[in-house]
């Protein structure tokens, strides 16, 4: 941002054609670079030598640096020289300026695309190419490598590694869902999001897999809110720390997918891995991971705490697996729809025991949507509901969104600070939610106005010149 603040200014006294204030500039532009030339081949030494170079890991970056930033010096001074020289040519010099503008644009895109390509190696692009551009990893579990057994310290059924040995990430017991429930995240497979360690950041968004793990700034405000109020801080990637195993199960997190290819130090492994995750298939350079603890989407509970009882609780471990226990309400939600579940008062349970935070999973899922998709204008679940209650989508909340169940219009609040919920009542319902960006139709219509008043403007402005001639 700050160097684009720089150009529109070069070019602002460019366009009044400022000559004193372009050099001064230019002269004070030409000053800070020296100085960072200078700063560069300070002396170091390295092993009793002494180097002029070594302050920088990648030679070959700086010197594309240097060359990029003399080749832009060189042509402001052209510029500089051209509008002493021409000035009677006003038309030449602006032709000969906007010449030079997009010779300095697509040199300074060169030069970025040829340091970024020079930090990857021809084997590392191939990588890429493998994992990324034209395949995709199959997540389904191979029954011949990991059948399930049983992990008699727990008493619980977990995959099986290689071998047919019994399989647990950092020592920690493991539940599974029925077998037949194990599909692969493809055709009728209920709804489910992968997430990617840091070496295939934004990978799920060319395979086309949801995902909860992006590099994005541009994201939903309830997304900022969902992370402060669980504790957590989002700047421009949405990622959770290996023991938000709560905050995962809340957001349908089935998969973990470990680049098994680039990355080789700080593992899946090396770190102890996520707790309720196993090994089920090792292809196109990943090991994927899935949890016994998979929430699918629009899930409802049968309790609830209020933002101020929740903020009270320890922050990490505790605070994050409350989140499948109980439904984060606001004072007014809780007014509004407390009598459907239980308040839980309790600000400090100390930290959930593994299997039981297995059981909430269970209890979850099981009141989960009998299916769920998504469209282009919205998204469609069905429900069978036991009683009256909120049915949480971890969905950014937004007053875009508009519910009907069975047809009938039904209110969509917000819930766990930064989600969508949606009030269903008993038996089995229909629901669909549209979303329409709020204020859509009276920006348009102020847009459509300010064309016409602009096209009258411009009509207005040609007549006037039409007269004068």
């Amino acid at each position: 941002m700050p160097l684009l603040l720089c150009a529109c200014m070069t070019a602002e006294v460019m366009e009044k054609e400022d000559t004193a204030a372009l050099t001064r500039g230019g002269l004070l532009n030409l000053g800070i670079t020296v100085l960072f030339l200078l700063m560069c081949f300070l002396p170091v030494e390295d092993n009793g030598k002494w180097s002029f170079t070594a302050v920088c890991n990648n030679r070959k970056l700086l010197t594309t640096q240097i060359y990029g930033t003399l080749f832009g010096m060189a042509v402001l001074c052209v510029i500089l020289v051209l509008k002493r020289r021409l000035r009677n040519k006003a038309k030449t010099v602006r032709i000969i300026c906007l010449v030079l503008t997009i010779v300095c644009c697509i040199s300074s895109t060169i030069a970025v695309l040829h340091n970024g390509s020079s930090l990857i190696a021809y084997t590392g692009f191939e990588k890429w190419k493998k994992q990324m551009l034209t395949q995709k990893p199959v997540l389904e579990r191979r029954m011949e490598d990991y059948p399930l057994v049983t992990n008699w310290d727990e008493g619980m059924p977990v995959p099986a590694g290689q071998g047919g040995k019994p399989l647990s990430v950092g020592g920690k017991g493991l539940t599974l869902p029925a077998e037949e429930s194990r599909e692969p995240l493809s055709g009728d497979a209920p709804f489910s999001r992968v997430e990617t360690d840091s070496t295939s950041t934004n990978y799920e968004l060319v395979w086309g897999i949801p995902t909860m793990h992006c590099f994005e700034s541009t994201v939903h405000p309830s997304i900022f809110k969902w992370y402060r109020g669980i504790g957590m801080i989002r700047t421009v990637e949405s990622t959770l720390p290996m023991e938000r195993i709560g905050a995962r199960a809340v957001m349908s997190v089935r998969y973990y997918l470990e680049n098994a290819l680039v990355k080789h130090d700080k593992s899946y492994t090396d770190q102890g891995g996520i707790q309720g995750y196993a090994l089920i298939n090792e292809e196109n350079g990943y090991n994927v991971y899935e949890t016994a603890n998979y929430i699918p989407m629009g899930f409802s509970f049968d309790s609830y705490i209020t933002e101020e009882n929740y903020k009270k609780l320890p922050n990490g471990v505790v605070s994050d697996r409350v989140l499948v226990k109980d439904l984060i309400l606001s004072d007014e939600m809780a007014q509004k729809y407390g009598s459907l579940m239980e308040e839980d008062t309790d600000t400090d349970p100390g930290e959930m025991p593994y299997l039981e935070f297995t059981d909430h999973c269970y209890d979850r899922a099981a009141s989960a949507c009998t299916s769920f998709s998504f469209d282009k204008n919205g998204f469609h679940a069905e429900a069978e509901m036991d009683k009256d209650n909120l049915l949480l989508f971890s969905i950014p909340y937004d007053k875009g969104f508009t519910a009907r169940v069975d047809g009938v219009k039904a209110e969509v609040e917000r819930a766990d600070y930064g989600l969508t919920a949606i009030f269903v009542p008993e038996g089995r319902h229909q629901i669909r939610v549209t979303y329409r960006p709020p204020g859509l139709i009276p920006c348009s219509v102020l847009s459509l106005l300010a064309f016409i008043l602009l096209a009258a403007d411009w009509r207005r402005n040609m007549r006037r010149s039409w007269s004068r001639t």
